[in-house]
């Protein structure tokens, strides 16, 4: 059962910080395989139907770039951190849930800003991309914070 397997990887000898980037690693591997897979998809669609009307090649410039992989990885990241902390943090593992969820919406609402509002604006793109790579700086402080305890309360 999990609660088995939770016990005994913490009771093993390694850093509960090792422990929170390890459940993390696949998440975010998944991830990044789906913004990028989902991103071609998505340009590969848009040169059929413009090679069909007779538009030429189209192709995302640099700030759409910045958004897709950058944002779009940072912001999943984020998503997997948040969400195992808020968990850790709230009564119920669902609420954590609840909680990530909408700070899911509220990371989505400036990069949808600055594609349809600023043009994929590259500098905006940027901007948007050091703010959260600060997030993920200091949610990975946050991960330093969690104890053992706090990790078998939410098993």
């Amino acid at each position: 059962t999990s609660l088995t397997t939770g016990v005994s990887i913490l009771s093993a000898p390694v850093s509960v910080s090792a422990l929170f980037w390890g459940m993390a690693a696949l998440p975010c591997l998944v991830s990044s395989v789906t913004v990028v897979l989902s991103a071609a998809l998505n340009l590969a669609a848009a040169n059929l139907f413009a090679r069909i009307d007779g538009t030429p090649y189209l192709f995302y410039n640099a700030g759409e770039l910045v958004l897709l992989i950058g944002v779009g990885l940072a912001t999943s990241f984020i998503m997997i951190l948040a969400s195992a902390i808020l968990s850790l943090k709230a009564k119920t593992s669902r609420k954590g849930l609840y909680y990530s969820t909408f700070l899911g919406l509220v990371f989505f609402l400036p990069a949808t800003g600055i594609l349809y509002l600023l043009d994929g604006s590259l500098v905006w793109s940027l901007v948007y991309f050091g703010a959260l790579l600060a997030a993920v700086i200091v949610l990975s402080r946050k991960v330093r914070g969690v104890t053992r305890a706090q990790l078998m309360a939410g098993l």
